[in-house]
């Protein structure tokens, strides 16, 4: 299952490598004001891509909240998404890869499968300053919102990182 919290407590689990410290050290420059004042510009729809280190890239976007019913769901296999609000909030679906039925098999070439929604979700509010780490088994939607929270704007990074960077042991 995913890994959510605030970054500042997360930081403990970038300790283990290099290419794992070099991801950190990005992650805490996206709050410097040099790279909140580029993000200010951003309007809703707008999204540039970033190349990093160590095969890694970050994907910054604005985007407006949606309801739960255009929710769109996916996982990724090659690429663990570290997905940082920077700017508003958004609330997550998550679940479980053998609870979906795949709607789009896995496009290699975009590192991408896509779900049918179903019951089994788990929901979580993501705000500025924190984090989600997303794994291949985590099938995903970002950017929902409820009621009066529909088509308010968030600004957030998704870096995606090799899988082969991450090992768990916890």
């Amino acid at each position: 299952m995913a890994i959510i919290g605030q970054i500042k407590d997360l930081a403990p689990l970038f300790s283990k490598t290099e290419e794992l410290e070099y991801l950190l050290t990005y992650i805490q420059s996206l709050f410097q004001e040099k790279a909140l004042s580029s993000l200010q510009s951003l309007q809703i729809g707008e999204n540039f891509q970033t190349p990093l280190q160590y095969e890694m890239f970050a994907i910054t976007h604005c985007y407006a909240l949606k309801d739960q019913k255009e929710a769109f769901f996916e996982s990724h296999q090659n690429y663990i998404d570290f997905q940082i609000v920077l700017e508003g909030f958004e609330r997550f679906l998550v679940g479980s890869k053998n609870h979906f039925s795949t709607l789009t098999p896995y496009d290699p070439s975009k590192d991408l499968e896509i779900y049918s929604p179903q019951s089994h979700l788990n929901q979580f509010l993501l705000q500025s300053g924190e984090m989600c780490i997303l794994f291949p088994y985590d099938v995903h939607s970002t950017g929902i919102g409820e009621k009066n929270e529909i088509g308010k704007s968030v600004k957030k990074v998704i870096i995606k990182v090799p899988k082969k960077y991450i090992k768990h042991r916890l």
